[in-house]
């Protein structure tokens, strides 16, 4: 799934919201290499005309002001992409609180906005389709194998956010399909995300975590639709409900008022906030 400005922004704000560590460095790597290189607060607005490229793995392309070139994208961009990145480069790297302000103008822009990053450059800017996978890796200048090794205890920590890979570039978002979203939004155990695929909340990653809150907060006004269509389609169950658990009429109620409100106070979302609560 190519992430959304308002998807990376939700997820972002959603990490800051933890207040376990101070907030992070963002950086950038390259789908060629393991080198990653700081995010700088600069967003940028154009074209995203596809262009071939032997050199990456990735697909790229490059901006442009011609509305028949590409779909409308929003690009982030990174600072000195044509040396390596130093310890100091990082201190002054936009941190994830930084770049989630930022994004919302992005956000008031379009929120579906695809977020695309550049890749390595050449004789032109060329930029890479962002997939929705941040990484916490500690960055360490003087690696022995190259300059700028990932993993090391060293180092200051930072988030990495990783290119698409080119199976997934093809891959569209999955729509939200039929699906008795009560049922599943009172899941504590597990989460199925937007390609049907489920995940034990334990095993999930602080990262997926807050991808995942950030889907469900973003989509809230279309499940809300989905559970009115849902009850309207089986009115035998609008009424019933188990001991001690709002009926799905009072909390399709709750839900038309408050999308956003009811998500957030769902057992599914309370649950994968839990996991990474202490």
């Amino acid at each position: 799934m190519i992430v959304t400005v308002a998807l990376l922004r939700a997820a972002l704000t959603s990490l800051a919201a933890y207040n376990w560590r101070d907030p992070l460095p963002v950086m950038v790597s390259s789908p060629v290499n393991v080198w990653a290189r700081p995010l700088a607060s600069a967003i940028r607005f154009g074209h995203f005309k596809t262009i071939k490229s032997d050199d990456h793995v990735g697909p790229v392309g490059r901006l442009t002001r011609n509305p028949s070139d590409g779909p409308l994208v929003a690009a982030l961009t990174v600072a000195e992409p044509d040396r390596d990145p130093t310890a100091e480069d990082i201190a002054k790297a936009i941190t994830d609180v930084q770049l989630a302000n930022n994004l919302f103008c992005a956000e008031l822009l379009d929120p579906n906005l695809p977020v695309v990053i550049p890749t390595d450059r050449n004789e032109y800017e060329l930029y890479s389709p962002l997939d929705p996978v941040m990484n916490d890796c500690r960055y360490d200048p003087d690696g022995e194998q190259h300059h700028g090794v990932w993993g090391h205890d060293d180092g200051p920590t930072a988030h990495v956010l990783w290119p698409i890979p080119p199976r997934r570039a093809a891959t569209p978002p999955t729509p939200i399909r039929p699906v008795d979203w009560l049922a599943r939004l009172h899941q504590t155990e597990t989460w199925t995300d937007w390609h049907g695929y489920t995940h034990r909340l334990r095993d999930m990653e602080i990262y997926a975590n807050c991808m995942a809150r950030a889907w469900l907060e973003i989509n809230a006004a279309v499940i809300t639709k989905g559970v009115i269509r849902h009850i309207l389609g089986h009115p035998d169950t609008a009424i019933d409900a188990d001991p001690g658990r709002l009926t799905p009429l009072q909390e399709a109620d709750i839900a038309v008022t408050d999308p956003h409100g009811w998500i957030a106070e769902t057992p599914l979302v309370q649950a994968l906030a839990d996991v990474y609560a202490n």
